[in-house]
Order: C-alpha cells, then sequence, then structure tokens
C-alpha cells in the first residue's frame, strides 16, 4: 500500500560519531532509503557517483544544513502489472493508476491505492486501527477513486480526502501533472519488472516457512499434462 502505513518507517543513528549538537533531537525532515548510502559516504568523507540519486544528510546532521528536499516519489506505477496488455480495472483509460507522490506538506494518491488482484488477502487496507481497543474503522469511501489527496502535516492518518473540496483543486492539479512527469519519457521512466505475485509462494502453504515453489508449480502442470 501507499498509504502512510505502508511508507512511513522511523530510523535512528547512534554513536560516539554523532554530532554533540544532534543527540537527543529529532527530524521530521523528508528522507528515502536511497539517502542512506550518501550519507554514509558523506560522514566518511566520500565522494559518490553522480547517478547516485539519493542525497547527503550528513551535513544536515552536523552542521544545520537545511535540508532541500520538499518532495518525493512514493511510487510511480502507471500499470501494476508490469506493462502487460490486460489491464483489469484501471482508472482514467489506464494512465497512472498506481501513483504516489509527496510534495510536503500534502500527498497524492492517483488511482489505487494497493493492489488486489491475483492477491490472497481482499480485505481493504485502508482505514485506521484505535489506539484503545486496537478496531478496525473502515473508511467511509469507496476503494475505486480517481485521486486521493491529504495535509500528512495536519492529517498524518489520512482520514480526510481533500481531493474532492473545491479549495484544492489546483493542489491536485499540481501534483498530478508532477506525477505525469515522473512517469513521462522525458524523465526516464520504465516500466517496472513483471513481478506478478504467486500464491504458492506464499509462506502459509509452507509451514509458515520461506521455502521453494516454483518447482512445485511445474510439477503440478506436468501432472496435468499427463492426465490429458
Amino acid at each position: 500500500t501507499v498509504f502512510e502505513g505502508g511508507v512511513r518507517s522511523v530510523a535512528f543513528l547512534a554513536g560516539g560519531a554523532v554530532p554533540p549538537a544532534a543527540r537527543g533531537t529529532s527530524s521530521n525532515d523528508l528522507l528515502h532509503a536511497i539517502d542512506v548510502l550518501p550519507t554514509l559516504a558523506g560522514f566518511a568523507g566520500l565522494p559518490t557517483h553522480d547517478l547516485v540519486d539519493g542525497q547527503n544528510f550528513w551535513p544536515t546532521l552536523q552542521h544545520g544544513v537545511a535540508w532541500l528536499r520538499h518532495e518525493l516519489p512514493i511510487n510511480i506505477g502507471v500499470n501494476p502489472l508490469g506493462g502487460l496488455p490486460f489491464r483489469p480495472g484501471l482508472i482514467g483509460g489506464g494512465g497512472l493508476n498506481y501513483s504516489a507522490l509527496i510534495s510536503w506538506p500534502y500527498k497524492i494518491v492517483v488511482g489505487n491505492p494497493y493492489i488486489t488482484w491475483a492477491t490472497a488477502d481482499e480485505r481493504r487496507r485502508d482505514g485506521w486501527w484505535t489506539l484503545k481497543d486496537y478496531r478496525y474503522v473502515p473508511p467511509e469511501e469507496e476503494f475505486a477513486l480517481p485521486y486521493r489527496l491529504y495535509d500528512l502535516e495536519k492529517d498524518e492518518t489520512e482520514q480526510r480526502n481533500l481531493a474532492g473540496e473545491p479549495q484544492y483543486q489546483d493542489v491536485v492539479k499540481y501534483l498530478t501533472e508532477r506525477v505525469r512527469w515522473y512517469a513521462s519519457k522525458a524523465n526516464g521512466y520504465k516500466f517496472e519488472q513483471l513481478n506478478l505475485p504467486k500464491l504458492a509462494g506464499n509462506c502459509r502453504w509452507h509451514n509458515w516457512t520461506w521455502s521453494p515453489f516454483i518447482r512445485e508449480e511445474e510439477e503440478e502442470n506436468d501432472d496435468d499434462d499427463d492426465d490429458d
């Protein structure tokens, strides 16, 4: 899922190399996993290649230099099935149907927030779990929506979809165009690799252990051929 519950995580630094001014502090800056490599390289005083996508957070941590990232693509999925010609359940003619982008403080979800096709668990993955009695509260809105817009600064649990409110239409339009740019040839976008879920790979069918399953599928197919 591209909701915050599926993409937001916590990171921490510890050790004698942490600058004294940074010890015991916290930061809400927008970082990504791709920033780990250049940050560690910056800490070690090593250069990074121009092709590295991440940014060096070490100057911000060490000297309080302003962190300049305010936009972060969560996922750009023109087709969640990896470019197959058969595209079930698409919104808006088949474009940008599994994408999310944060442009602080807003986050836009274009198309489906998670993939339901060819999955064993059909329960909704949006909604909220209460802290008091850990009870699931389903959302009021339908699953199939063309756009979702949230103000993460005021609504980090993404309970209020702003996409349908008149005063936010310019924000929706701008962020949608940003998603289109990330998905464009001009940006070098390429379809993601074909990575359809295989039900036989679910560990629940293997005594809750990860084990090979491709051969089992092949043997089953061979048996079916023999029966014919």
